[in-house]
């Protein structure tokens, strides 16, 4: 019995470690994500939140490892899910209205 409970928490270690690696994983795709909506939108001549957004990018990953292993990482990159969508639109609709002028 002591085999299978030694087992059990080592999947356990093994199950955080892998929680962990995602999070860094989605933390480095959201930085990635925001750091080409920055370009974007210096592009459309938002160069406000160009520089907005590459300060989130930036911290996203220094604070990676962080975001990680917090327990409030994943409501950071909850966050950070929902700004993403936002900023591509408005993007896009600033994109297309320049494209009609």
């Amino acid at each position: 019995m002591g085999e299978k409970r030694f087992c059990g928490e080592r999947y356990g270690a093994s199950l955080a470690e892998s929680e962990i690696s995602s999070r860094l994983i989605v933390a480095e795709r959201y930085s990635d994500c925001i750091s080409r909506l920055a370009r974007a939108s210096s592009e459309i001549g938002r160069r406000d939140l160009a520089e907005q957004l590459e300060e989130i990018a930036g911290c996203l990953d220094r604070m990676a490892a962080d975001i990680a292993s917090s327990r409030y990482g994943t409501e950071i990159l909850i966050r950070a899910s929902r700004l993403i969508p936002v900023v591509e639109k408005l993007v896009e609709r600033r994109r297309k209205a320049m494209a009609l002028h």
